[in-house]
């Protein structure tokens, strides 16, 4: 048996809860529905957000994501999209990393999500060990020594 809580609607059209005269509803009944309507809502979104994407023409697609991730990983082909002329350049010409050897990537897409929920990564401005952790990275990149890896991670970390 449903709870029987008096819910105020008419009837469920298209999508919306059309309110009239004062009926009590099954409010069991009238949450499932609620339900599958998100449901099927969210699956549109993410098909538009999918056909979105791929018609990007772009070599290196990020969403919710800093771009520069793309060139970071080795097997994520970076570069432009294929057919660019030199009168139109685009997106660039040509790719590097590649590393599975596809014979003609045409992008990659990185997909993450908005935010994690209790840390921010160190590009944010609101990452309070940003400035140190890439002062750490130049250095490393300088002089790769044990002693400035050590220094990087702990900047990370800590």
């Amino acid at each position: 048996m449903g709870s029987n809580y008096t819910v105020f609607v008419k009837y469920f059209d298209e999508g919306y809860v059309t309110i009239d005269d004062w009926k009590s509803q099954d409010t069991d009944a009238w949450i499932n529905k609620m339900r599958e309507m998100q449901k099927s809502w969210l699956e549109d979104l993410k098909k538009q957000n999918t056909d979105y994407v791929e018609n990007l023409n772009y070599g290196t697609v990020a969403i919710n994501e800093w771009p520069a991730l793309g060139f970071i990983i080795p097997t994520m082909p970076w570069g432009g999209f294929p057919g660019n002329k030199d009168s139109n350049i685009q997106s660039g010409q040509g790719y590097v990393h590649n590393a599975f050897f596809f014979e003609s990537p045409q992008k990659g897409v990185l997909y993450s999500k908005f935010k994690l929920p209790f840390i921010d990564p160190v590009w944010f401005t609101s990452n309070k060990k940003g400035s140190r952790v890439f002062k750490n990275l130049t250095y490393y990149q300088i002089d790769n020594s044990k002693r400035n890896l050590i220094k990087l991670i702990f900047s990370a970390l800590i």
